[in-house]
Formats: C-alpha cells, sequence, structure tokens
C-alpha cells in the first residue's frame, strides 16, 4: 500500500523508471511493480497452507484502506507486514 493518492506521483518510482529508462507512465510500473510483490506474497501464503487470500493494491491513506478493506471484506485477521525498505518495498 502506498500512502499516496496514485502511483504516478511517487518521486521514487519516477526515479527508478528515468534511471532504467523506461518508457511509458510510472503509474503503470509502479503498479506492475505492486503486483509481483503480492504474487509473492501469496505464493508464500498458499505455500504454508493459507486457504483464502486476497491480496490486491490500493492507493490512499493506509489507515482508512486498511479499515475499508476490512468492512468490504469483513475480515477476522488482516496481515499488514513491512521490512522498511520503504513504498517499494526496496525496488529502487
Amino acid at each position: 500500500m502506498t500512502p499516496h493518492p496514485s502511483p504516478e506521483v511517487d518521486p521514487t518510482t519516477r526515479a527508478y523508471a528515468r534511471s532504467e529508462r523506461i518508457p511509458g507512465p510510472t503509474s503503470s510500473l509502479a503498479l506492475a511493480m505492486i503486483k509481483a510483490k503480492l504474487d509473492v506474497a501469496r505464493n508464500r501464503a498458499q505455500a504454508k497452507a493459507a486457504k483464502r487470500i486476497s491480496a490486491e493494491p490500493c492507493f490512499g491513506d493506509p489507515g482508512r484502506e486498511i479499515i475499508t478493506a476490512a468492512a468490504d471484506r469483513r475480515a477476522h485477521l488482516i496481515v499488514v507486514g513491512s521490512r522498511g525498505h520503504g513504498r517499494l518495498c526496496g525496488e529502487h
């Protein structure tokens, strides 16, 4: 989850795209990077016998997004991970 309303405004993503000479909107790059990280997390959870997993990118205020997701899904548990590497989990 990113605290920005859109990945387009994330300066880290823009800097990465420029350094790698990646053409196109940075929002597409940010979303692809986020989805890849979620796929890895989903696969790890499934490997440990997790049955029902919902992992999807969202943008906005993290607290508000977590509360909304919990209410929408009537979730019993929400797991939020952080490794302290910033918004893109260290992918710079």
